[in-house]
């Protein structure tokens, strides 16, 4: 193993552990949506309202966190890669870019949760 394997693959274990997070993510998400169906057909939801829109703020929160890992990762890639001469910089900081995206999109998504929950609606979209 070279030195560059020994700082990547750290990087890569993180990856592969918080890709299985974000899979979590989804099944809660999923989980949610199901609730959402059974309340809509008028029979016994898995959760109080409570209970899911604390459901729903947790994972949305839990996604910001990830996302943000994700980032770091990526960052952190950008500058082992450099300290190696493993790739070209514009490819990394389009890869760095393209990590801003998803934390956009959840902190979008936790505001209208978080406005939900303080406007008492019921929780229409748990996905991500």
């Amino acid at each position: 193993m070279t030195n560059y394997d020994l700082e990547e693959v750290p990087l890569l274990e993180k990856q592969l552990l918080f890709t299985f997070f974000f899979i979590i993510t989804f099944m809660i998400s999923m989980s949610l949506t199901y609730n959402q169906i059974l309340k809509h057909r008028q029979k016994k939801p898995l959760y109080s309202r409570e209970t899911e829109q604390n459901i729903l703020v947790f994972n949305r929160l839990f996604v910001i966190v990830i996302v943000l890992i994700f980032l770091y990762i990526n960052v952190t890639d950008k500058k082992v890669r450099q300290a190696y001469d493993k790739c070209d910089v514009t490819t990394s900081n389009l890869q760095i870019a393209a990590s801003v995206f998803p934390i956009i999109g959840a902190i979008i998504v936790l505001i209208v949760a978080l406005r939900n929950v303080s406007q008492d609606i019921e929780v229409e979209n748990p996905e991500i």
